[in-house]
């Protein structure tokens, strides 16, 4: 199958000006987030900051805040190429990380969004869902990795 081409995902971005493309794997445990740090910590640029401030990682994560939690603000950040960052409330009940669309110029950032989208999806063995915000997974999935064929494919 052929990798995804910016072309067709450019078009598709374009519809909703504005709009955040989020990158979500529903039910994600303590342990999901626990190898998702260790993964983008040890591939890419990243930082934690808890409540605007930056911080070390925990080896608990289930001390910072929890969902329930409104009052305080945990954010992962994640420098994929020097233009795109990818950015994640922790924890969450769902493993998501939203990014700009504009800042996707070329054909090399996508595949650097689609590559971080395989690691994901290889490093928990679960579907990997891109949606436009606000879309419902597996209904309205822009990109989506699938781990029986360890592709990303449009949907």
């Amino acid at each position: 199958m052929a990798a995804p081409r910016w072309e067709e995902l450019q078009r598709q971005w374009a519809e909703d000006p504005g709009a955040l493309v989020d990158i979500r794997v529903p039910n994600a445990t303590v342990d999901d987030w626990r190898r998702v740090i260790d993964l983008v910590e040890a591939r890419w640029s990243c930082a934690l900051e808890v409540d605007g401030d930056p911080a070390p990682f925990p080896p608990d994560l289930a001390i910072l805040a929890p969902v329930t939690d409104t009052t305080r603000f945990s954010l992962l950040r994640v420098g994929l190429t020097p233009l795109i960052n990818l950015n994640a409330h922790l924890p969450d009940s769902d493993i998501e990380f939203d990014f700009d669309p504009r800042e996707v110029l070329d054909q090399s950032d996508l595949d650097a969004i689609v590559d971080f989208v395989a690691t994901l999806g290889r490093a928990l063995g679960q579907v990997v869902h891109v949606v436009v915000e606000g879309g419902d997974i597996g209904g309205m999935d822009c990109l989506r990795y699938e781990p029986d064929s360890d592709q990303v494919v449009l949907p």
